[in-house]
């Protein structure tokens, strides 16, 4: 598996998305940062 490195500014946009969806609905933020995880994973899985 490859190693995926997260620019700082980029996790701070994440945090932020996962903060809006978060006020959208209770939860919703956890769902978000989840599914980005596994799009990183899966991205270190099957870089190209």
């Amino acid at each position: 598996m490859s190693v995926v490195r997260i620019e700082p500014e980029a996790e701070a946009e994440l945090g932020a998305g996962a903060r809006w969806y978060e006020k959208q609905r209770a939860g919703l933020g956890g769902e978000f940062i989840d599914a980005a995880d596994e799009a990183v994973s899966r991205i270190a899985a099957f870089p190209m």
